[in-house]
């Protein structure tokens, strides 16, 4: 976790305003709602590939995701799909 923190990627996106507009208990597909979000919150097409351990974060500091390769062992993982 220590090398994703010193990793850190931001993207061009407010996370909370994009959130704020989805509104309450939004489920399923609706391609009006998700082009128009689209267009409200641009976000550019990624540039790489990450392969390293790395914080994903929104412009204001948000996280996003943390992505941590190798973190879980594949008994593990089996163990959860079963």
């Amino acid at each position: 976790m220590a090398k994703a923190y010193q990793n850190q990627r931001s993207f061009p996106i407010d996370i909370r305003r994009m959130a704020e507009s989805l509104g309450p208990n939004e489920t399923g597909t609706n391609e009006q709602k998700e082009q128009s979000l689209k267009e409200r919150f641009p976000v550019e097409e990624a540039k790489e590939m990450i392969s390293d351990p790395t914080l994903l974060l929104d412009q204001t500091g948000v996280v996003l995701a943390w992505y941590l390769p190798g973190v879980l062992s594949h008994e593990f993982q089996r163990e959860c799909g079963s």
